[in-house]
Parts: structure tokens; sequence; C-alpha cells
């Protein structure tokens, strides 16, 4: 039997028990009525009190079945459309097919429950769906500019889409079943806008194909819209309350996978926030920071590796004793090592992104495990 069938038939088989229950229920009241009624006093008053209960407690089991009989009949016409063309281009339609089931099961789930489920937005909420499947759930509802990011990007998918919040795993080398790493890459100041977004999907597909691995493109907090602003802690501070929650679900998805954290900019000083408050990262990679939260390398777990550019500002906003978010991760007193291939190298601080000899560096290190 076809999926859709299956679930028009399971609908139907619901209706007709819900049917029957309503019709037991006013059955008994009909019969309560005709025996008690034209009786008085407290023993026939307490007969008909306990079969009005008996035909209460029938009745919420039987507004739950018509409820999920309609949310079966809404989504068998969906897999009536998708069934025809699961042969043909069975790849792609795997997602969708996956997705509506668990939807149409989260539906059901939230129709027996006495507690309402917030919407899924983020990673965490999507526990047993796969990754395809998390990407179509997202297209239902993403805004015009997040669907056309998807279309213009074949090899990404949707992780968390909500509004100010996008991330999405960028997969070049089609490697994401087994990944020997996963790179996670935090961006800085501006980088909320959604005009900005391409840029940050391309720097962290740059990073896959260095690394040989997928990558995350994470846009989960409130950056700071401008270079001034990013004095401010306090957006760093929630911004790695986000990242820890999002990379504990990335490292149940992937428990065997090597996990990089890259932060640029202001990005890495919410990974550092992150890391220090208890994010599980293998290696983190402080690119152009203006301080990671802490004065020394061995506050934070994992291996910590740093890279600032010969002509990178940023470099004023912080020094050897600190500065405004810590010590610069590139001066030996922070004890970081340099990302491989790179000291010395010239350039400004958006020039990372295009210089060879740091995605190098970032492979570099994916490959000593």
């Amino acid at each position: 039997m076809s999926p859709a069938r299956s679930l028009a038939t399971a609908a139907t088989q619901l209706d007709s028990t819900s049917s029957h229950l309503h019709g037991y229920t006013v059955e008994w009241r009909h019969h309560a009525d005709a025996l008690f009624l034209a009786t008085a006093g407290p023993a026939p008053e307490s007969a008909r009190h306990n079969v009005e209960l008996a035909r209460a407690s029938l009745e919420q089991p039987r507004a739950e079945m018509a409820a999920v009989a309609g949310v079966l009949r809404s989504y068998s016409p969906l897999e009536d459309l998708l069934e025809p063309l699961a042969d043909g281009l069975a790849p792609g339609l795997a997602g969708i097919g996956e997705a509506l089931d668990w939807m149409c099961a989260r539906e059901i789930a939230a129709l027996c429950s006495d507690t309402t489920a917030e919407p899924p937005q983020r990673l965490e909420d999507f526990e047993g769906l796969s990754l395809e499947g998390i990407h179509e759930i997202h297209l239902s509802s993403a805004p015009a500019h997040v669907i056309a990011l998807a279309e213009a990007n074949p090899d990404l998918l949707i992780l968390e889409a909500s509004e100010g919040r996008f991330a999405a795993l960028v997969d070049p080398t089609s490697a994401r079943t087994q990944p020997s790493s996963i790179t996670t890459y935090i961006p800085g100041t501006g980088s909320s806008n959604p005009a900005s977004w391409q840029s940050h999907i391309d720097n962290a597909r740059a990073l896959a194909t260095a690394t040989g691995s997928p990558a995350v493109a994470w846009v989960g907090y409130d950056a700071p819209p401008r270079v001034p602003l990013a004095t401010r802690r306090a957006p760093a501070e929630k911004g790695a309350r986000a990242l820890t929650r999002f990379h504990r679900a990335l490292r149940r998805r992937f428990p065997r996978a090597h996990h990089i954290v890259v932060g640029y900019s202001y990005g890495s000083t919410v990974a550092g926030y992150a890391a220090r408050d208890g994010m599980r990262a293998d290696d983190l990679v402080f690119v152009g920071s203006p301080g990671a939260g802490v004065h020394r390398a061995d506050e934070l777990p994992g291996r910590v590796w740093s890279v600032t550019n010969a002509d990178d500002p940023i470099r004023y906003s912080t020094g050897p004793v600190g500065g405004v978010h810590g010590t610069d991760p590139s001066t030996p007193w922070f004890g970081a090592d340099p990302v491989p291939g790179t000291q010395g190298r010239p350039g400004d601080h958006s020039s990372y992104w295009s210089d060879p000899a740091f995605f190098e560096g970032v492979g570099a290190i994916a490959r000593r495990y």
C-alpha cells in the first residue's frame, strides 16, 4: 500500500472509531436520562454523575482521534503528489518525504500532549531528522532571501533559519556522511545583515575545501552592526550561549568527527566566550581577533591557534596585557600556536579570506588527525 493510501486509510479508521465513541457516549446519556431523570434522591443523582464522568472521560480520546485523522488526511495529498516523482528523483526528494513524515508525527504528538510545542528553529529541535529533512522544513517557511541562498548554493543545507539567525552546512566534497572533521565558522561585526550571508557561505566553502570536510557558516547571534559597537561584551556573551547550544547539537550529529571552530574578528570573541563557558572544540582558531574573553590560551579547552595579519588594524584594539575583550591571541604571552604558515603575513582585516596561505594553514590543522 502506498504511503498516501496508508495515511488516508488510517484517517478513515480513526474517524470511524471516533464516530463510534461519540455514538456510545450519546447512547449512554440517553439511557441515563431514561433511567434516572424521573427518580429523585442521592442514589440516582450519584449514578447520573458517574455516567457523566464516564462519558466525559471518552470525549478527549474521541476528539484526539478526530484531530489526528485530520492531520493524516492533510498530509495524504502531499504524499500522493510526491510518490509518482520518487522513482526518477529519489535522491532529491528523500529529504522532502522524511520532512513530511517528521512534521506529521510532530503535529500528532502535539495534539496528544498537554503542552504546546514551540515551532522548531534550532538544530537541537530536530533530533532524529536528517540534515536533508531539516533543510526541507526550513525551506518550507524561510523568507525569500534564504530560499534564494539555497537555490544559489546547491552544496548548502540550512540547519537554522529564523529572524536574524542563519546556520548552514556547506559540503562541496559531499563528505558529510562520515566526515573526519567539521569546521564551524563564526563571522564578526555586521554578519547579522542578510546581505552579508553569501560572503559567509563562500568563506565556509573555502574552509571546507581546505579541510576536505564540511564546514558550517554560523550566524546565530545578534552581531554588532558597526565597529564602534564591537567594544560591547554583551552581544558576544549572549552569542556564546547560542553557539554552545548549536555546537552541542552539531557534536551529537557528528560524534566521531574532529571539531574545529574558526572565529573571525568579533566572531572570535563569541567563540572564546563559548569555549570558556563549556563549548567543546578540539581546535579553536582565532582569526583577526580583538580578544577571546580570556587572558591565556590554557584557560580554554582544546588546542588554540591564532593569526593576525601584519597590517590588520584589529591589533590596535588589544595587546599583550589585554584589551576590551582580553589579551591579543596572536601575542606570545597568550600562548596560542600560530596558524601554520601565516606568521608575519601581509594583509589587512579582510584579506585572510583571499590568502591561500591561511587556508593551507587551516587545512594543515585538520590534517593533523
